[in-house]
């Protein structure tokens, strides 16, 4: 006779073997990089003149010799990526950089990083700056000013969108007030498909695409059942 305890205990493995088998692993891919160390800015990136590529070595990050830097006295001027991101086989994606603000910014003025689902159409774009909340600005008098930070977004509904685009926006009002912008990375999660393994019993080899079928009343299908009783589950 098969006991109902036994048989839960031999679904239970078959279950955590397949668990095991079917788990899908996570790949993070690096789409998008940029530390401005190569001379293709006016390729890579569609930006107003007061954005400019430099290499003053302490408005540098992260050990490189270029950074981009925007003049002062402007208001939203914008310096954007000039190629749409094609991220259609990706579940998330995050957007990264760094930016410097010198010291004399003040409230309301800001380098914010924005997105956008449609090619550049419509974008993100907040009120203003996000007063140092949201990851997606440095914000004077609001966020750490005269050093390096890490802005950083996941940008939502990113799975399957062919058009992102990103961009950096600045608004500052004094032209001896500058700001820096430098490593700015796009990595995104893929989940990878199933990867079904094979399973091989005292029987047989089940492997990925088989078709799995029970038998509980005849020992002719590997069941040691003599008695060939029926069983009923709850």
């Amino acid at each position: 006779m098969i006991k109902v305890r036994n048989l839960w205990f031999i679904l239970g493995a078959i279950l955590v073997v397949g668990l095991i088998a079917l788990v899908s692993a996570q790949t993070i891919t690096l789409i998008f990089s940029d530390g401005f160390e190569a001379a293709d800015f006016a390729t890579v990136w569609t930006s107003n003149v007061a954005y400019e590529r430099q290499s003053a070595l302490e408005n540098t990050d992260g050990g490189g010799t270029w950074s981009i830097e925007v003049n002062g006295n402007v208001a939203d001027v914008t310096m954007e990526i000039t190629n749409a991101q094609n991220v259609t086989n990706q579940t998330t994606c995050n957007l990264t950089s760094r930016i410097h603000i010198e010291t004399a910014f003040d409230g309301g003025e800001y380098i914010c990083m924005d997105y956008s689902y449609d090619g550049g159409a419509t974008w993100n774009l907040d009120t203003g700056s996000d007063g140092g909340i949201g990851g997606l600005c440095q914000d004077g008098n609001v966020d750490a000013e005269g050093v390096w930070r890490t802005v950083y977004h996941e940008i939502p509904n990113a799975a399957g969108n062919e058009t992102l685009k990103y961009r950096f926006r600045t608004t500052v009002s004094g032209t001896q007030e500058d700001g820096y912008i430098d490593n700015v990375n796009l990595t995104c999660t893929y989940n990878n498909p199933p990867n079904m393994t094979n399973v091989t019993g005292s029987h047989v080899t089940i492997k990925g695409g088989d078709t799995i079928t029970f038998y509980a009343n005849t020992t002719s299908n590997g069941v040691n059942d003599s008695e060939a009783d029926s069983l009923t589950l709850y």
